[in-house]
């Protein structure tokens, strides 16, 4: 009986009825840690409901001898304040009306402005609206690096929050880790924040990783890494949930090509389709 009870809790956390889910596993096999982020798009993310996603992963190896880290990954559902959109004199909805209580609670003043721009922003276009910033930060020697001579080293720590219009995009969540991993880089952090107007941001700390990618050149900094992940980011959103992301996922592919075979693939299927209705 009680393992009926345990499995019945378990279904009723998968539905999202208890208000969120825990995620906790080790980044040994890349496989399953981009099913797992699937999971959280077709259970969460996608639906109608709003969800808020907190996602961390442990800088050091928690197994040095396989680089094995930990990632947690915190889901609930989320809480908007019992007020009508619009209500200040502006007339536009402001982000203590749009987000999560708790996020709004306790975010900075430089997050909230950034977030209410871009939401605004947002709202107004078919397409993500991207903020790239990066900061210098030391960490201790581990894999994040290729090459770190001393204990201590200065790693760039690149920003990348998008905005966008969550209806236009299915599974793009899960999507923007296999374009972020294709450029030797990591997420230590990130966050995803469902607002009641139907904009999702995302939030990516990244950092870049030993990279065995033989498509990105030796020469690329960190910089270089960041804005051009962002920039296929936008390319990635007409096309978030295509089958020919395994191509990216195994560095065959990169973004430009992608969306070539997969235009390729729609035109040949309706080329086909034509020549069956005449």
């Amino acid at each position: 009986r009680e393992r009926e009870r345990e499995r019945e809790r378990e279904r009723e956390r998968e539905r999202g009825g208890s208000g969120g889910r825990l995620c906790i596993h080790w980044l040994f096999l890349k496989l399953l840690f981009f099913r797992m982020e699937e999971r959280i798009d077709d259970r969460y993310l996608d639906k109608e409901e709003g969800f808020r996603v907190q996602s961390y992963k442990s800088l050091a190896p928690i197994f040095e001898e396989r680089k094995i880290h930990l990632r947690l990954q915190f889901v609930t559902k989320a809480r908007y304040p019992e007020m009508e959109l619009g209500k200040k004199k502006s007339g536009r909805p402001t982000l203590e009306e749009m987000a999560d209580t708790v996020f709004f609670s306790r975010a900075s003043e430089a997050t909230k402005k950034l977030y209410e721009k871009l939401a605004t922003e947002a709202a107004k276009t078919l397409l993500p609206v991207i903020s790239v910033n990066l900061k210098s930060l030391s960490v201790k020697k581990d894999d994040l690096s290729e090459s770190m001579g001393s204990d201590v080293a200065e790693v760039s720590e690149g920003r990348v929050v998008i905005a966008y219009q969550k209806k236009f995009a299915k599974k793009y969540f899960s999507a923007l880790s296999h374009l972020y991993h294709y450029y030797g880089l990591t997420t230590t952090r990130k966050y995803v924040e469902e607002l009641r107007n139907g904009i999702t941001i995302v939030s990516l700390a990244l950092c870049r990783v030993a990279c065995t990618n033989p498509k990105i050149p030796k020469e690329w900094d960190d910089n270089k890494r960041v804005h051009q992940f962002a920039e296929d980011a936008r390319h990635l959103f007409s096309l978030p949930n295509s089958p020919f992301h395994i191509g990216m996922r195994t560095f065959t592919l990169n973004m430009s090509e992608v969306l070539y075979i997969d235009a390729g693939s729609f035109n040949e299927s309706l080329y086909k389709l034509r020549a069956i209705n005449s």
